[in-house]
């Protein structure tokens, strides 16, 4: 097949749905497609899209990127629709599967439909959260901005208590309304979508293409500590300062020597982050790396944390982790690809919970062990053919017309 994959983020940011977007567009590649990356243009370059026989890389140039965002501003503006429609024409696309909701994504549903393409949307979070002050003019801006990138309104759908997080959800919802199949790599997220009103829902997990084998576990005996792996962005939803208190009680209960934690990422928290571990030996941080270099640290820990609580649809971090042998230490029991087999869920959001769960796992090297021992089965549904084949044959029933079968699960 040949398809189109769309994303209006910048491909150079750090977050879950590029990391996705860039590690779909290889594994189909990988499967035999033509695969055609549309994209805001790249300033530095994207290895694993740019060595790819069967990637193409469509770029669009676009004048500015939002600030606090990471945003390229790429507006639905009719000059945008014609270069899309040119690509689309040009590489002989058969679909158009589109990983975000801005004005690039609705210039290519507009482009796509002209050139009567079916359209796929992955939606890689309907759990925005913004929280803060000035929810009701905030929430006005995010509808003004909105129409503004795009060149319509949105549904005003009761999707959430603050009226910000409510204005992004129907942000997502008014977008998805529009193609003709959605992808949730969630089952609890499908949930929320079909209840939010959408029918042709399905659920097609995450991937990560990696070589290597997993590697044996770390010892943790002795003198040899736990050791744990966060990673993602350093942003309020993802929990980091909660998390950096949970190590402090956990150092304070274990004694010297029994913990160390690797933080890998970058973002607007990193400074405060830094300053609540000052007096904390235990905790490094990495700063932000490539996946080689994340794959390396995952490998040398025990297991990853995740502490994001009503906000991750399917984290990457889970993926990744799994397919590389380690088991996830996490708190929003909502998650559920995975982690039945190969989680610890704390029992509850806060340090102390995460602290508990933390201290149990460093006295207990069984824990560690046994997650890695599920791993192998439980990393099955992650798998790049996993991937390849649920999404060729949604590509193949909607090239062909016919109804997508959503996978409940």
């Amino acid at each position: 097949m040949r398809v189109a994959l769309m994303c209006d983020y910048s491909l150079e940011y750090l977050g879950g749905a590029q990391t996705a977007f860039i590690q779909q567009a290889r594994v189909l590649a990988d499967a035999g497609h033509r695969v055609t990356v549309i994209a805001p243009r790249p300033t530095t370059s994207v290895p694993e899209l740019e060595t790819h026989e069967r990637i193409e890389l469509a770029p669009i140039d676009f004048p500015l990127i939002v600030p606090s965002v990471g945003l390229p501003l790429i507006r639905n503006t009719a000059a945008v629709v014609r270069q899309v429609g040119e690509v689309l024409r040009r590489t002989e696309s058969q679909l158009l599967h589109c990983h975000s909701e801005f004005g690039l994504v609705r210039a290519g549903f507009t482009a796509a439909r002209r050139a009567g393409l079916p359209v796929v949307l992955t939606v890689h979070t309907f759990f925005w959260q913004a929280v803060g002050p000035f929810q009701r003019p905030k929430a006005a801006m995010v509808r003004a901005c909105y129409r503004w990138l795009t060149r319509s309104g949105m549904t005003n759908a009761r999707l959430g208590q603050r009226p910000v997080d409510a204005a992004l959800r129907n942000m997502t919802l008014t977008t998805a309304r529009l193609a003709d199949a959605v992808v949730s790599p969630s089952a609890h997220q499908a949930a929320h979508l079909r209840a939010a009103g959408l029918v042709d829902v399905a659920v097609i997990p995450n991937t990560f293409r990696i070589a290597e084998r997993p590697a044996p576990l770390p010892p943790q005996t002795g003198d040899a500590p736990l050791r744990l792996a966060w990673i993602g962005r350093c942003v309020e939803e993802k929990r980091l300062l909660p998390f950096i208190e949970a190590i402090r009680l956990a150092a304070k209960d274990l004694g010297p020597g029994r913990l160390s934690v690797a933080v890998i990422g970058d973002g607007r928290q990193l400074a405060a982050a830094r300053s609540a571990a000052a007096a904390l030996p235990e905790v490094e941080f990495v700063g932000r790396v490539g996946n080689e270099r994340v794959r390396r640290l995952i490998s040398s820990s025990h297991l990853t944390c995740l502490t994001s609580h009503g906000f991750d649809n399917q984290p990457m971090t889970v993926v990744e982790s799994i397919l590389l042998g380690r088991g996830v230490l996490y708190v929003d029991p909502e998650l559920r690809e995975g982690l039945v087999s190969c989680g610890v869920l704390a029992d509850a959001p806060d340090p102390a919970a995460m602290a508990r769960a933390i201290v149990a796992i460093a006295n207990d090297p069984e824990i560690a062990r046994d997650l890695t021992d599920a791993a192998a089965e439980a990393a099955r549904e992650f798998l790049p053919a996993t991937f390849a084949g649920s999404s060729t044959e949604l590509y193949g029933r909607l090239i062909a017309g016919l109804p997508v079968r959503a996978r409940r699960a």
